[in-house]
Parts: C-alpha cells; sequence; structure tokens
C-alpha cells in the first residue's frame, strides 16, 4: 500500500479547495425518464393533487368550519386510526403526505408531553391545503384516494355571508364530494352560545350555496365536534338540543342538497371515559366508503303541501 499516495488522496478530500480550481461532476439537476420522484411529505397545493387524481378514485373533502372548531383534529386523527390496523376491512395503503400529518399529530401523542391533546393551527397565508389517504377496501378489492383540504378557519369567517369573497378565496371547493360542516361540540354545553354557534355553521354553508360553489351531487355532512364534551356534561339537555338541530338543518337545507347525513364525534377526546379516541369517526369513514345517491332520501320532512308530498315520493319516501 502506498501510504504517501493514500495520504494525498485524502488531503485532497478534505481540502476547502475543491471545486474552486477543478471542475466538480455532480448529479443534481438531471432527471431521467425511469427516475421516481418522491415528494416531500408535505401538504399538497391544487397542481400536487393532479397525479392522485389521475391514479385511481379520488374523493375530495372539504371540512368547513370556524377556528378551533375540530377540523383539522379530525382530518388527523383519521389517519391515526390505522397505525393500530385496518379499521372495519379497510386499510392503510399510502399517503403523500406522512409528513403534514406526523406533524400535525405530534402534540396529541405522549412523546410530546402535552397535558392535553392538542393540534396545531392551519397556516393562514398557505396554498398547499390538502393531505392525502390512500386506502385499500379489502372486501371490494379496491383503493380510493381521499384528499382533504385542510384551510384556515379564519378564512372560513372572513368568507360568511360574502358570495364574491367565497368565490375569492375559496374557488376550489367546487370540486368537492363531500362538504363536512364542523359545529363545536364544545360551545354547545355554553347556553348562551349554542344556537350562535349553529347558526354560524348553517350560514357559512348558505353562502357556498348561494354563490353556486358545490356541485349537485355533492353531499352535505354536518358534524358535531369535540362529542365528549357533550357526553361528559352530565346531562341530556345538550343531547336533546343537537339532536333538535338536526331536524331543523335537515329541513331548511332539504333543498338546497341531494344528500345530508349528520354525525357525533370526537377525536381526541381529553377524557374517554364515555368516548374513546376516535368517537364516530368510524362512522364517517363508512359514509365515505358508501356511494351515497342523489335519491336516497336522508332529508325527510313532515310537510304537508301536495307539491312536496309528491317530490318526497320521488325521492324515495313513502306516506305512512
Amino acid at each position: 500500500m502506498d501510504d504517501t499516495k493514500d495520504k494525498a488522496q485524502l488531503d485532497t478530500l478534505l481540502s476547502d479547495e475543491v471545486g474552486l480550481n477543478e471542475e466538480v461532476s455532480v448529479n443534481t439537476a438531471e432527471t431521467k425518464d425511469n427516475d421516481i420522484i418522491l415528494h416531500s411529505g408535505n401538504s399538497l397545493s391544487v397542481d400536487d393533487t393532479y397525479p392522485i387524481t389521475a391514479s385511481c378514485e379520488t374523493k375530495v373533502i372539504y371540512l368547513i368550519g370556524p377556528f378551533a372548531c375540530g377540523k383539522t383534529t379530525i382530518e388527523t386523527s383519521l389517519y391515526q386510526l390505522f397505525h393500530n390496523g385496518d379499521v372495519n376491512g379497510i386499510y392503510f395503503a399510502g399517503s403523500e403526505t406522512l409528513n403534514a400529518y406526523e406533524q400535525r399529530a405530534f402534540n396529541t401523542r405522549v412523546q410530546s408531553y402535552n397535558n392535553v391533546p392538542e393540534t396545531p393551527r392551519t397556516p393562514l397565508d398557505s396554498n398547499d391545503i390538502f393531505l392525502h389517504l390512500r386506502l385499500w377496501d379489502c372486501l371490494k378489492n379496491k383503493t380510493t384516494n381521499y384528499l382533504f383540504a385542510d384551510i384556515s378557519g379564519e378564512i372560513f369567517s372572513a368568507v360568511k355571508g360574502s358570495v364574491d369573497e367565497a368565490k375569492k378565496q375559496l374557488p376550489y371547493i367546487k370540486s368537492a364530494d363531500y362538504i363536512m360542516c364542523i359545529i363545536d361540540g364544545e360551545k354547545i354545553i355554553d347556553k348562551k352560545q349554542r344556537l350562535a354557534v349553529v347558526e354560524e355553521a348553517k350560514q357559512l354553508l348558505r353562502t357556498f350555496i348561494d354563490a353556486n360553489m358545490l356541485k349537485s351531487d355533492a353531499c352535505i355532512q354536518f358534524v358535531f365536534s369535540k362529542y365528549d364534551y357533550i357526553l361528559n356534561s352530565g346531562t341530556d339537555e345538550a343531547i336533546e338540543f343537537i339532536e333538535n338541530q338536526k331536524n331543523k338543518l335537515r329541513a331548511y337545507f332539504a333543498d338546497m342538497a341531494s344528500v345530508i347525513q349528520f354525525f357525533n364525534v370526537a377525536a381526541m377526546p381529553e377524557r374517554t371515559e364515555r368516548c374513546e379516541v376516535g368517537y364516530g369517526l368510524k362512522d364517517v369513514l363508512a359514509s365515505w366508503e358508501s356511494v351515497p345517491s342523489a335519491f336516497v332520501s336522508e332529508n325527510k320532512m313532515n310537510v304537508k303541501a301536495e307539491i312536496n308530498k309528491l317530490k318526497y315520493k320521488l325521492l324515495g319516501g313513502h306516506d305512512e
């Protein structure tokens, strides 16, 4: 072995002068046809979603609601459901946004040393709004992509009641197959806030409908989040209020939506005596795996007008 030669080569490698007087070959910018491009794992822009939507069936889900109502927690908890295996025969089959999910999920885990599970606020000015899950249904042998729009609650507060502002700030909501309208269950405990919370959700959804921004076959899903607060309130009064509001919301939007569904969810409860982690999310997931029909009437109405009775029958209802 030539120690002198080896030492010279080592000195060259360690020298700060490399690259100053010699041309160094670096394979950085070149890509070939057979190269595999790996995404950073962060949330996706609209343009980033095109390869996903082109690969197989994709369902786009927009969660709408004000700041801190539980939108991001629901999206993150859905991802974490699959850490323990399948969910009723549905398996995790990949994600292009693993890093984004992990960043959002960290504060809900023991490693964060947080006393209360929480998810970080969604950035207000980000154009990268989509989280991605690829799921495989073993019974149907079918793979489906899910894209979840993670949008700051401040934006929804800004567009509420303004058709022009809604069209300007949220034009891509037209692509939504499901609109999940999140109603904060924690605030429903407070009798002074509860009606305002429901009215805010109602007005926000009506803004998108008046702006003609929803697909004709889009499914409207009202989700009462943080339902552990309701169950741990020590009274059935809040539960009765929610059930009453479901009937009122169903009647109000009956002529505006093909399918209306309701869910009670506690994605990341502070106390688990009455609600396990992910409470209600399996039902939500099952609703996406099924195909809602515009003629399956979730919008049952007690009406006397003959024209409305006819419409009800056409939607699949039956007279008693």
